[in-house]
């Protein structure tokens, strides 16, 4: 089974399944016994998807008919990993009865969030941190009162950085307090995004999660801006997993017209519509026309899964986004409000990698958390 293969066998088993035909193609690939469960279990351990792919497995009936070896393994996989979120879930309370007894209500992100309101994917989600936003004029609070529960910031956070790291000894996992979405402030102000949270799903009193549409947005922009995943040629499956099951679970709470309007105002509006198709194409993602482009995703799409199977090219790509990738238009706006165009942007760049080359090479400075990228 080649690379590309394996890829596709495992979209389709990440897939949700609809109880016909693509239950039926799957069932039968599984019964036949024709796939590389070691391709195919490496490319999920790859993208932390191990836990999903068993989830969606026994969610679709087909655990089964999977080898006996391979659903131990799996299922083993995937018991490890809840009592690794309990302890998390444990954690990310702690801090959030901290600050909410400090008069701060924070807003919590990303994985957190499922894992706080204990939707279908809570379970199966692998965690590496606790995103926590708060107001801005909360946030060298909601810092201190990190500290008095012993964490620490990881590293020295630089000025121009939109999140500090702490981290605890013993603690399962980073915290990281956000006064920005990412480094940009043109797509989610922080305050915008901490105006629309709502409270968390069962659990009002401990503060509120991001938006379902600034969730969907901030999918898209970490696509397109946070990560190198749209310019290395990489397919996130696990940012794709995410849209999907937002798209599928709170069809009615993303305001699709807001996300266009700022997705066209900012520039994103190709890789918004690259990320909606594949999402569509690998995991049947219900979005709608004009986030989904058919022509740019699908040449994006063959790309990528080109790409793939060919690591010469793959390695030389992802140098290539690697080096260009910390000069991003948005990067440098928020860095030195520079614009995104024109001639204050060319010197802001100028500007950025002298100030890298000094840094890294002339004064042979180490590195800081956030400082370069």
């Amino acid at each position: 089974m080649s690379t590309v293969d394996a890829f596709l066998v495992l979209a389709d088993c990440l897939k949700p399944g609809d109880g016909a035909t693509s239950d039926a193609t799957l069932r039968s690939a599984l019964a036949r016994g024709d796939i590389d469960w070691l391709d195919v279990v490496s490319l999920a351990n790859r993208n932390a998807l191990t836990p999903a792919l068993w989830f969606s497995l026994v969610d679709r009936g087909l655990a089964s008919l999977l080898p006996p070896d391979l659903a131990d393994y799996l299922a083993l996989v995937d018991d490890f990993n809840r009592r690794r979120n309990d302890a998390i879930k444990s954690q990310a309370i702690e801090v959030a009865q901290a600050l909410v007894s400090s008069g701060i209500r924070p807003v919590f992100m990303k994985g957190c969030l499922t894992l706080l309101e204990g939707d279908d994917a809570a379970d199966s989600s692998m965690m590496t941190d606790i995103d926590i936003l708060t107001a801005k004029d909360a946030t060298a609070v909601a810092g201190e009162v990190l500290r008095s529960l012993g964490y620490r910031t990881l590293g020295r956070t630089s000025h121009v950085a939109h999140a500090a790291t702490f981290h605890r000894p013993m603690s399962l996992v980073t915290i990281d307090l956000h006064s920005d979405l990412g480094p940009q402030r043109r797509f989610i102000p922080a305050d915008a995004a901490c105006r629309s949270a709502r409270p968390l799903k069962n659990i009002a009193a401990l503060g509120d999660g991001l938006s379902v549409t600034h969730r969907v947005l901030l999918l898209i922009m970490a696509f397109g801006i946070f990560e190198t995943h749209y310019p290395s040629g990489h397919i996130p499956l696990r940012h794709l997993c995410e849209l999907s099951r937002l798209c599928r679970l709170y069809p009615s709470q993303v305001d699709w017209d807001l996300v266009y309007e700022i997705l066209t105002r900012n520039g994103l509006d190709t890789e918004a519509a690259v990320l909606g198709f594949m999402a569509h194409k690998l995991l049947s993602a219900p979005i709608p026309d004009r986030l989904c482009s058919p022509t740019q995703g699908r040449r994006h799409l063959q790309k990528c899964l080109s790409q793939l199977a060919s690591p010469h090219i793959d390695y030389a790509r992802q140098t290539y986004a690697a080096l260009t990738w910390p000069f991003n238009r948005f990067r440098m706006d928020y860095r030195y409000r520079c614009g995104l165009s024109g001639s204050a942007l060319l010197l802001a760049r100028l500007r950025h990698a002298t100030s890298v080359l000094c840094h890294r090479y002339i004064l042979a400075a180490p590195k800081c958390e956030g400082e370069f990228s």
